[in-house]
């Protein structure tokens, strides 16, 4: 079996190259930690978008399907009896007197 080229040895060397070590290693972890935290935010935001996007098409395809029933005859007649208060001239309307 051969010899391994490199070596780590924990139990010499300075203190402070210790310390150095642990303090890196303590940094880098909490680096990573916060990189990962704002990775699952910005996907959270891109699953928001996502869902908000395919709301605007749903709404939009409401739109150009109402668009598109606008110049139908019904679509006409709804209108003008909704929102103008107009009737077809062969409708016969009885009014009921509020007085009895």
């Amino acid at each position: 079996m051969s010899k391994p080229k490199f070596k780590i040895v924990v139990g010499r060397g300075r203190p402070v190259t210790k310390l150095a070590l642990l303090a890196v290693i303590v940094l880098s972890t909490l680096t990573l930690l916060a990189i990962d935290g704002a990775a699952d935010r910005e996907r959270e935001k891109a699953e928001a978008a996502r869902a908000q996007a395919a709301a605007e098409e749903r709404a939009q395809q409401e739109l150009e399907q109402k668009i598109d029933a606008l110049g139908s005859d019904q679509s006409m007649e709804q209108i003008a009896g909704e929102e103008l208060g107009l009737v077809d001239p062969d409708t016969i309307i009885i009014e009921e007197d509020g007085e009895n």
